[in-house]
């Protein structure tokens, strides 16, 4: 299996695993962060981690003008994880 990168647009394998909220779904998410597993809506609405990045495959690379918004939405998210998980 092919491992993520940063800002990697990936999509679910099955349709068992959905990107969704309160509001709805979502086809893809781009990688913000490989550890822990952290997607990032493509807009930066919505921020998921997942235990089992083996659910998920990638597609392409995203653009560097989404990969600048999902950055922001997760360096707002990362004060939440203690320092331990950082790597």
């Amino acid at each position: 299996m092919k491992k993520f990168a940063l800002g990697d647009v990936v999509i679910p394998r099955t349709c068992e695993t959905i990107l969704a909220c309160g509001s709805g779904r979502y086809t893809h998410a781009i990688v913000a962060s490989i550890y822990p597993f952290v997607m990032v809506s493509e807009e930066g609405d919505m921020c998921w981690e997942k235990e089992y990045a083996e659910d998920y495959m990638s597609l392409c690379q995203s653009h560097p003008d989404i990969q600048k918004v999902v950055n922001a939405r997760w360096e707002r998210e990362r004060k939440n994880y203690p320092r331990s998980l950082e790597r």
